[in-house]
């Protein structure tokens, strides 16, 4: 045998090894993946997944049944099991390398494990379809690489993908955003695929069918082929309007958006309102969610079959089911769009009617918001007619006494006075009628007037009102009835400002304090409180200004309101008083952030804000222990340094200690510093010996110490050295005042007097005597009879002491030695509150500043060191000690100091 011949049969056998060990390493890795693919952890997720895509890209060949093993076991344990973002970045990885090296087999696999482990869910909630965001992005990108051929191949497994995509991303808004954003950018190249075999994929799969039709027609806007629009409609028929059992809310959702794109004829002419008629005579609880979808979303009006779909619905519009009641009512509403004035009339005296004979409160609300909705959709010309009309039935005062029925007459009233092109008799109508309600709702009509009058722009009352008999019965009125409320905002927007009427509305509404007491807010909704935001807004702006140059004077209860509002439990109250909020910060500038800020912070720390919010309705459970959330004040305290002015020295100082609360700090502890270093004037205020001062003054004072320590901390974050030595220059100065001698002279039975309760006796000793020591004998008694006589009063001594009776010497000595008690107790007292308030301020100033607590070891040693002898303040002085020790050393692994400081260190 040649060398040539040798040297080509070691080649060979060379190859054979390394293919022989790259399998081997394959398989072993394969077995390592499959005993890790299960694991919880997401570190072991990241070990495995790596090693194995490394392998994988290493190897000459990968077998197919590995590929389709690998696909089915990451991606099925990744729909099952994952939730970490980091792990569902391993799967695509994988799966890239996977399609690189075996595009087919991988696109195959994940095609049948996405059907398989997706099934059907009508009971699909936000989360789940979240979750499932993922597999969508893997599929999409698996998709967008691949070849006209292979598609083609796999083009029936590719629709049924997709259509289980489709149906699981249809659960969320955000996931359905996200999905159909990726799906347009392949939609082009699969839409041919798409729509040869969608009709083959429906016959089996309809839900699935029409929530990827609905991808499609969201995924893209142009015109969709009639042979798409035709399956479509069958569909919508088929699962929709003829199913036996109520289809999924959000199928229907998402589904009915693609109603736009259908035509008339025959679409809808011929194809869906026969079947739409058939369904409401068959099952009219059944189809009634999918025909409010289809009504809602047709782009041509119906006025020829709104009467025939109206009578068809008349009695689901009272049912007792909500849900159905709802959705017949949607599609009354829904039916009035691009109709006709005799087809509106005609729905909404059928709405009036049905409200007249309808005995439930509930079913009553529903059918008055759905003459509400309709003031919203109604497109005519001769408008006012139809809104004079429709005033007259609902702002009246007639002899209904449930506050929800005739709250919602009147919101009803308030949406179809707003679509008035002008100020009607019907309007007048109405402000006269509201001050005939009974007065337990008034505050309903009162509050529906001043809403009318903010959505007109008007400034007026109107034509024939007048506004003495409203202004006398503000006056006149409680100051704690939520009908003032209304009425003192009804006042405000329509009086001229400076005149009379509008001073005297004001001086009532700016007075009203006992709208935050306890029962006016736990009858306070939603609506009212935020009537009263607007109201505060106004107290506030047009003030009667006598003094111009004199600085603000601001009502003590509007600044107290809006300290409420704007942490009120429902958010749309929080919203109306953020927007108030930052009005007033507009015009009224940083004066106005101090005085909240000042207010907010007092109101906190004395707990009055989460005790009053607790009594309100809709207050989050439990309720004796709910806070308000330190979210809420990160966003009151953002929206009060949005004053821009020049100099904000002072909005620096009061929103100090506001910025400090734990709550907030807990949320995001550096808003306030974030605000200091964005204004290039900052270094001109720390440089002002006032600011320091002040800050120093205001932080050192504060009587909460945790806010008081989080403020220290805040200021050394400053990195001002002159602020920093003039912190540790009064801490210095304030411990320097201690007498250390004074502590260490204290004994221990000192002490144990101190600790003794007040009024107790320590020393009971002082009462062990015998009352009849020194007794002298009586001339002309016998010795016998006086020691009788001895013996008598040492028994009743006895006795007495027995019950816990003293005698009348014992009493006498026992208040001498209790003042003598009381006095020792008081001195100690004083020099314990002294010590223990100077060493945690200097506590607190180490902690906030290492580096200066280093530098001023004479602290330590003259002062901290000698008081740790001391009998009654060796505690707090060892608390200063350890956090010495913090400032110079780091902590240990096992945080043993902390452990050991934590129980009596606060």
């Amino acid at each position: 045998m040649s060398d040539d011949e040798v040297k080509n049969v070691e080649t060979d056998e060379n190859q054979e090894k390394t293919t022989r060990n790259e399998e081997d390493d394959l398989k072993e890795e394969g077995r390592r993946f499959q005993g890790a693919v299960n694991d919880p952890s997401l570190r072991v997720h990241g070990m495995s997944y790596t090693a194995l895509s490394k392998i994988l890209e290493r190897v000459e060949e990968v077998p197919a049944p590995f590929v389709k093993g690998l696909v089915k076991m990451s991606v099925s344990s990744s729909i099952r099991l994952y939730g970490q973002p980091k792990s569902f970045q391993h799967v695509h990885r994988l799966l890239r390398v996977l399609a690189m090296r075996d595009y087919s087999t991988t696109l195959k696999t994940l095609l049948q494990t996405i059907q398989s482990a997706l099934p059907l869910a009508s009971n699909l909630s936000e989360s789940k379809s979240l979750s499932q965001v993922p597999t969508a992005k893997w599929l999409v990108d698996i998709l967008a690489s691949g070849t006209a051929e292979i598609l083609q191949e796999n083009s029936l497994e590719i629709v049924g993908a997709l259509g289980t995509i489709s149906y699981w991303m249809s659960g969320s808004d955000k996931a359905w955003k996200i999905f159909t954003k990726k799906f347009a950018r392949i939609l082009t190249q699969l839409l041919p695929i798409l729509e040869s075999k969608i009709v083959e994929f429906s016959k089996e799969n309809p839900e699935k069918a029409l929530a990827l039709i609905a991808a499609m027609g969201t995924s893209s806007t142009s015109s969709k082929s009639e042979a798409l629009l035709q399956n479509f409609t069958d569909l919508l028929s088929k699962t929709f309007l003829l199913a036996k059992l109520r289809p999924p809310q959000f199928l229907v959702d998402r589904s009915s958006k693609i109603v736009k794109f259908l035509q008339e004829k025959p679409h809808f002419t011929e194809n869906l309102l026969p079947n739409i008629k058939k369904a409401l005579l068959r099952s009219p609880e059944i189809s009634i969610f999918g025909i409010q979808g289809i009504i809602e979303n047709v782009d041509f009006p119906l006025d020829a079959c709104a009467q025939d779909l109206l009578k068809s619905t008349v009695s689901a519009l009272s049912n007792a089911d909500s849900g159905i009641r709802e959705a017949a009512i949607g599609v009354a509403v829904a039916l009035t769009r691009k109709s006709g004035l005799p087809v509106i009339q005609k729905i909404l005296n059928t709405l009036f009617d049905q409200f007249s004979a309808a005995k439930a409160p509930e079913v009553k609300i529903s059918l008055m918001e759905g003459i509400g909705r309709v003031a919203g959709t109604v497109e005519l010309a001769e408008i006012d007619k139809l809104c004079d009309e429709v005033l007259g039935k609902t702002a009246k005062a007639d002899k209904e006494s449930h506050d929800g029925t005739i709250e919602s007459q009147w919101n009803a009233a308030v949406e179809w006075a707003v679509r008035l092109s002008k100020p009607s008799a019907a309007l007048t109508t109405a402000f006269k009628e509201a001050s005939k309600l009974q007065p337990a709702v008034k505050y309903i009509a009162y509050r529906a007037l001043a809403d009318i009058i903010e959505r007109r722009s008007m400034t007026s009352l109107p034509e024939g009102i007048d506004a003495k008999p409203l202004l006398a019965e503000l006056e006149t009125g409680p100051k704690g009835e939520l009908c003032s409320i209304g009425l003192a905002l009804l006042m405000l927007r329509t009086a001229k400002k400076g005149s009379i009427d509008h001073t005297k509305a004001w001086s009532r509404a700016s007075h009203a304090d006992a709208l935050y007491k306890e029962k006016p807010l736990s009858q306070t909704k939603w609506q009212e409180a935020v009537a009263w935001t607007k109201l505060v807004e106004i107290v506030i702006l047009d003030r009667p200004v006598i003094d111009k140059t004199a600085a603000p004077n601001f009502s003590q209860p509007a600044l107290k309101s809006l300290s409420l509002l704007v942490f009120w439990p429902d958010w749309r109250v929080r919203r109306q008083a953020s927007k108030s909020l930052l009005n007033i910060l507009n015009i009224e500038k940083a004066l106005f952030a101090e005085a909240l800020a000042d207010l907010i912070f007092l109101e906190t720390t004395n707990g009055t804000i989460d005790q009053l919010l607790r009594r309100v309705p809709g207050c989050p459970t439990p309720t004796d222990s709910w806070q308000v959330p330190g979210e809420w004040y990160v966003s009151t305290l953002k929206h009060l340094l949005t004053p821009k002015e020049p100099e904000l020295d002072k909005l620096a100082i009061h929103t100090l200690l506001l910025a400090s609360i734990q709550r907030l700090v807990e949320v995001d502890g550096s808003v306030w510093l974030r605000w200091v270093h964005e204004h290039r004037e900052s270094k001109t205020w720390q440089a002002s010996e006032l600011f320091r001062e002040t800050a120093i003054q205001r932080v050192l004072q504060c009587k909460d110490r945790g806010v008081r320590n989080t403020a220290l901390i805040t200021l050394v974050a400053l990195h001002d050295e002159r602020l920093r030595q003039e912190l540790w220059k009064h801490v210095e100065a304030n411990i320097r005042e201690l007498e250390v001698k004074d502590y260490g002279r204290i004994t221990e039975n000192e002490m144990a007097i101190y600790k003794c309760p007040e009024g107790q006796l320590y020393n009971t000793r002082v009462l062990d005597f015998d009352e009849a020591a020194g007794i002298k004998g009586t001339k002309g008694t016998s010795i016998e009879d006086q020691l009788a006589e001895i013996q008598l009063i040492r028994e009743l001594a006895e006795k007495r002491r027995k019950e816990g009776k003293l005698s009348a010497k014992q009493k006498q000595v026992m208040d001498k030695e209790l003042a003598a008690e009381k006095e020792t107790r008081d001195a100690i007292k004083g020099l314990f509150e002294t010590a223990e308030a100077k060493l945690n301020e200097a506590r607190a100033m180490v902690m906030a500043d290492a580096a200066g607590a280093f530098a001023r070891s004479d602290l330590l040693f003259d002062y901290c060191m000698p008081l740790t002898r001391s009998l009654l303040v060796a505690e707090q002085a060892a608390c200063l000690f350890l956090a010495y020790r913090d400032a110079c050393f780091e902590h240990s692994d096992d945080y043993l100091g902390e452990r050991f400081q934590k129980p009596f260190c606060h």
